[in-house]
């Protein structure tokens, strides 16, 4: 490690060092020096947009696929091939691509001449380095080489014919083979001891590369002078900044010390509904549910679980939190695109409280308090909280409402505490395959469901859906699966949940992907 990137890790880094402090004489040249890069060219580009969100970095890592990781993962890091917003498949690291008759190989082609931000050439063989982590034990407790790993299930081996080409292959047929690389970010894990990034700088081979990091505050990206794609970046600093609450995000770009917010508050949203000078940018992909423990009495009765499914008024949920902009739904698949879509899933378990007070009768229970945490970061989950309080008190049952902090709420979600009763969760990929669905969301199925929830019909056809080619018949399988999700409740869909990217009408150009993730590398900022 040269002085520059030691300087950088360790006193920036972990001591947090402020940008002034950064910037005075050093910053600006370091950040160019620790890449091997010429100084000032990154300045080949000018101008900066300020973003914010609610929350913490808990992870730079593509893989992981969570919370603010979300929008730094497409400025720093690329895939070979990956579906924009609109389904469409666009070719990134790869500049073409062949897949297999019989579905089980599909091999890329490079783009020639590109580079790691350290200036290192990306080569076919990085990849199979790739594929390596997922087997690597030091690597085994990483949460986002375990994401990866459950999503390449099917993957046989990756391998590398010669310096540009890429060959993917599956142990059986793959019908959804191309989809599977949406998330294979290339990323290199080269200190098991920080895959997630917080005490070094990540390298990808993105539009932007990450030159500062203040745990809590904000993180800079600079352009990327070597940029492969066509559409190089427009500004020469991105800079994500970090708040508390989430109630008070909205403030920051109104009042103009940011230029973009990511907001969870809808009420606020609805203000600006008519603002000429803010437009909202709203990205379908994913649902906020429940997660019920099923491993604790009295939960792990179905009687007890579709009891709370039907005592929820989804609707008023809706109306009360989120003014038009979501829709209250019971089934993950609630848009014709998925696979498992069945129309009339999504209006499932409709509210009714008496069918509940009948539902817990049957399952022997009469009295019932149940712990609801919720977060900081999305006021909107304490806006459920409160109208579902109102009407179990109605049937009996107690809801006790428990203000948690956003670490306090991730390691619940992530299954860290069996003591709990429910969770309010949100899970991504609706739209993607239903395969990739099931894949990465563990929550759904057996072995690593974190409450201990298993269906052995649920695994037999995931196994069937995986390898079926017919279309027909490839659906008929994913809608059953969607009806079994459905009537088990062990993850009770509540409502949609859109990216709500509000921004300033100075700033042209950001785009997302089909799993809603920010990319900045084609935006600008007027003056």
């Amino acid at each position: 490690m040269s002085e520059t990137q030691e300087f950088i890790s360790k006193e920036f880094i972990t001591r947090g060092l402020t940008r002034r402090h950064m910037l005075a004489g050093t910053g600006a040249a370091l950040g160019a020096a620790a890449f091997g890069l010429p100084g000032g060219a990154a300045a080949q580009v000018a101008g900066t947009i300020e973003y914010g969100e609610a929350g913490a970095f808990s992870t730079f890592n593509p893989w992981a696929q969570v919370f603010t990781q979300f929008s730094t993962a497409n400025q720093m890091f690329s895939r070979l091939v990956y579906k924009d917003a609109k389904g469409e498949l666009v070719a990134d690291l790869a500049e073409s691509w062949k897949i297999a008759p019989d579905n089980t190989s599909i091999e890329f082609k490079l783009r020639p001449n590109v580079t790691w931000h350290d200036g290192k050439p990306l080569t076919a063989q990085n990849f199979v380095d790739m594929f390596g982590y997922l087997s690597n034990p030091a690597l085994a407790g990483d949460q986002g080489v375990q994401k990866i790993k459950a999503v390449f299930a099917p993957v046989k081996s990756i391998t590398a014919p010669d310096a540009s080409t890429v060959l993917v292959s599956f142990s059986s047929p793959v019908p959804y083979g191309i989809d599977l690389l949406n998330y294979f970010y290339a990323v290199r894990l080269e200190n098991p001891e920080d895959t997630i990034f917080m005490r070094s700088l990540p390298i990808g081979t993105g539009p932007f590369r990450m030159t500062e990091h203040v745990q809590g505050r904000y993180a800079t990206f600079v352009a990327n002078p070597k940029y492969h794609l066509p559409s190089a970046p427009k500004v020469g600093t991105f800079r994500f900044n970090l708040y508390a609450q989430g109630s008070s995000v909205l403030n920051n770009v109104v009042s103009g010390q940011v230029n973009g917010v990511l907001s969870s508050n809808d009420a606020d949203l609805e203000s600006l509904r008519s603002d000429k000078n803010f437009r909202i940018d709203q990205v379908p992909n994913s649902i906020w549910l429940l997660m019920v423990n099923v491993s604790k009495p009295p939960f792990d009765k179905l009687a007890v679980r579709q009891a709370l499914s039907y005592s929820m008024n989804r609707k008023a949920f809706a109306e009360a939190a989120h003014f038009g902009f979501e829709k209250p739904v019971a089934s993950p698949f609630y848009d014709p695109v998925a696979t498992g879509y069945v129309a009339e899933l999504v209006d499932a378990q409709a509210f009714d409280l008496e069918k509940a007070r009948a539902l817990l009768k049957e399952a022997g229970v009469d009295k019932l308090t149940i712990t609801y945490p919720t977060p900081a970061a999305n006021p909107n989950l304490a806006t459920y909280a409160e109208i579902w309080q109102a009407d179990l008190a109605k049937i009996g049952v107690t809801l006790r409402i428990q203000r948690v902090d956003d670490g306090r709420w991730r390691d619940l979600g992530a299954g860290k505490d069996k003591s709990c009763d429910v969770v309010p969760w949100v899970v991504g990929r609706c739209l993607m395959d239903s395969a990739i669905f099931f894949g990465a969301n563990s929550l759904y199925r057996g072995a690593n469901q974190r409450f201990g929830y298993v269906n052995p019909t649920i695994e037999t056809l995931l196994k069937e859906g995986a390898v079926e080619i017919d279309p027909a018949k490839r659906r008929k399988i994913y809608q059953e699966l969607n009806r079994i999700t459905v009537e088990d409740c062990a993850n009770i869909s509540i409502m949609t949940s859109s990216h709500k990217f509000v921004w300033s009408q100075k700033v042209t150009g950001p785009t997302t992907d089909l799993v809603a993730n920010l990319a900045m590398g084609s935006a600008a900022i007027k003056a």
